[in-house]
């Protein structure tokens, strides 16, 4: 048997960071395990036309980003739709999808964040945003899941 024949990590060029996503993924699907958030270091919005991402940091220090992406629709609606978030290892431009969930399963996720756990990395006033901005996005995107994916403001 050769070592291309055997079942290695890295193998066949795998980046190590591609290794560690494959990993946390089976990790979680095998344990059903549910996500355990440290730190809330970034909500927003994006530019996109409205999704919400929210970057937090787990307590053995990896980060990720808990992403709502805004459905595109070819004619104005009364609502904003969409669709059911997902978990990025660290952010959403990673591509490195570590769980899908249903709106039941993120409504669990977020009720569990308290206030203090939400400590923006960079103080938003520099920005000329107000200090509560992070929170005032996370009350936003915990609406729009309590709301199955809908934000009735457009």
């Amino acid at each position: 048997m050769t070592g291309s024949e055997r079942t290695q990590v890295g193998l066949d060029g795998e980046f190590s960071g591609d290794v560690a996503c494959r990993l946390a993924a089976q990790i979680l699907v095998a344990s059903n395990s549910t996500v355990s958030i440290a730190r809330v270091f970034s909500v927003d919005i994006y530019r996109d036309g409205g999704s919400y991402g929210m970057c937090f940091y787990s307590p053995d220090g990896e980060w990720f980003e808990f992403f709502v992406r805004v459905q595109h629709w070819d004619r104005p609606t009364d609502a904003i739709r969409y669709h059911p978030p997902v978990l990025y290892f660290q952010s959403v431009n990673s591509r490195n999808v570590i769980r899908n969930f249903t709106w039941e399963e993120a409504d669990e996720l977020v009720s569990g964040i308290l206030p203090e756990q939400i400590v923006p990395s960079m103080p938003r006033v520099e920005f000329g945003l107000p200090e509560d901005y992070e929170r005032t996005r996370f009350s936003e995107l915990v609406e729009i899941i309590r709301q199955r994916g809908v934000r009735a403001d457009r």
